[in-house]
Formats: C-alpha cells, sequence, structure tokens
C-alpha cells in the first residue's frame, strides 16, 4: 500500500479551503506534473494558478468540472485548452491528486478513479491524511 501524505498547494493561499497536494510514497503528484509538462503547455499554469486560488477562498472557478463515474463521485477536475488537474472532495478540505493533458484523458480518469478508492482505504485504515508544512 502506498503511503500518502499532503501539503499545501503553493497557490493555495485563500483562507477558507485548504488545496493541498497529494504525495505518494514522498514524491509530490502536482510539482512532478508541472515540471514534466512540455514548454508549450507551460503557459496555461497560470490559468490552473488563478483557479486554485479560487477554490482556496471557496469561490467556483468557471473552468470547474464535476467529473461522471461509478467511482468518481468525489473527483472534480479543473482544465485549461490542453491541460486537466484532478482532485478530490474530501472532509480535510481538496486534495490534488493527479495532472494530465487533454489527450490522454481517459487514462487519467482510470488513475483517478483507483487512486481514490486506495485514499478511502488509506483513510479508513489510517485515519484522515495529514498535512505536512
Amino acid at each position: 500500500m502506498p503511503n500518502f501524505a499532503l501539503s499545501i498547494n503553493e497557490y493555495s493561499t485563500g483562507k477558507k479551503v485548504s488545496v493541498c497536494n497529494l504525495e505518494i510514497d514522498g514524491v509530490c503528484q502536482f510539482n512532478t506534473f508541472i515540471e514534466e509538462l512540455e514548454e508549450i503547455h507551460k503557459k496555461e499554469i497560470k490559468k490552473l494558478a488563478i483557479s486554485i486560488w479560487q477554490l482556496s477562498e471557496n469561490l467556483k472557478p468557471r473552468n470547474r468540472n464535476h467529473l461522471k463515474g461509478k467511482h468518481l463521485k468525489d473527483c472534480r477536475e479543473l482544465k485549461t485548452q490542453n491541460l486537466r488537474l484532478y482532485y478530490l472532495v474530501l472532509d480535510t478540505g481538496l486534495v490534488i491528486c493527479l495532472g494530465g493533458v487533454k489527450t490522454k484523458q481517459k487514462k487519467d480518469l482510470r488513475q483517478i478513479e483507483t487512486l481514490r478508492l486506495k485514499i478511502i482505504k488509506h483513510i479508513e485504515d489510517h485515519g484522515d491524511l495529514q498535512i505536512e508544512f
């Protein structure tokens, strides 16, 4: 079973809702996503950053969607023209789990579905995920 932890997202400067990055075995999924982006997509990070800030202020970004699917009820996405950022709505706040590009969305949805089930199992077995500062 993977080791899960949380860290506050750097763009989550609002005071109303915690927007956290998921760390799996010490690897921050959000930072890895950003680092691995091709140059052509990096200009879209600013739009995602603004949306993350809006979420942290409990505002509703226009580019926010609910995902549909049997195991995706707590999952949401932020999107730009080419990028997707998937997050879970948990009691402790919002957890950014996975980033992806539009062309690989079907694969990403399968991955977020599996990740969601593992996180829920982890919470059942070990209690809420802890935020590391």
